[in-house]
């Protein structure tokens, strides 16, 4: 699990919002790579994929993925968003996170089928930014409204060990 999801968990009408755009279903026709979460924005009118799938993760994962030549056919998160996406009937843009680039954000045109539905679902609020995310997370610890998720703190306390043996705390 990752670390945005371990803080935020998921959008909880995500399921259906990947089900309306035909992302990560058994089929595999549209991948979103590094997924994170995924919603409406405020009228309803555009879904928006978040992934880490911004900044630096754009390229081709030749590494692991040394078996696919670069293009629409590698299954890598660089070029699922460089290449495959946007070739998604939905597609509108993508562009990286301000606050944090390896994030990007996938905006989508909500299918004619699904457009009533989506609007209904509508919160009439725009979508918080991870900055914003991050910065509301860390006021309600401060406030003692929420508590460090056990996972994180197990992470910190390898990561403090690691310093300490490397005499940098």
């Amino acid at each position: 699990m990752s670390l945005y999801n371990m803080l935020f968990g998921t959008n909880e009408i995500a399921p259906a919002l990947l089900f309306i755009l035909d992302l990560n279903q058994p089929d595999k026709i549209w991948d979103s790579g590094r997924f994170r979460d995924i919603y409406l924005n405020e009228d309803g009118t555009r879904i928006i994929l978040y992934t880490r799938n911004g900044g630096g993760n754009r390229r081709h994962w030749d590494a692991s993925h040394w078996k696919y030549k670069e293009g629409m056919d590698c299954p890598c998160p660089g070029c699922i968003i460089t290449y495959k996406l946007k070739k998604h009937p939905n597609y509108i843009r993508d562009y990286d996170d301000d606050f944090d680039s390896t994030y990007a954000y996938v905006e989508f045109g909500v299918p004619k089928l699904f457009k009533e539905i989506a609007e209904s679902l509508a919160t009439g609020k725009k979508p918080q930014s991870i900055r914003e995310k991050f910065d509301n997370y860390i006021e309600r610890i401060k406030a003692g409204e929420e508590q460090i998720p056990e996972g994180i703190k197990k992470i910190f306390r390898e990561i403090k060990k690691d310093l300490k043996k490397e005499g940098l705390y």
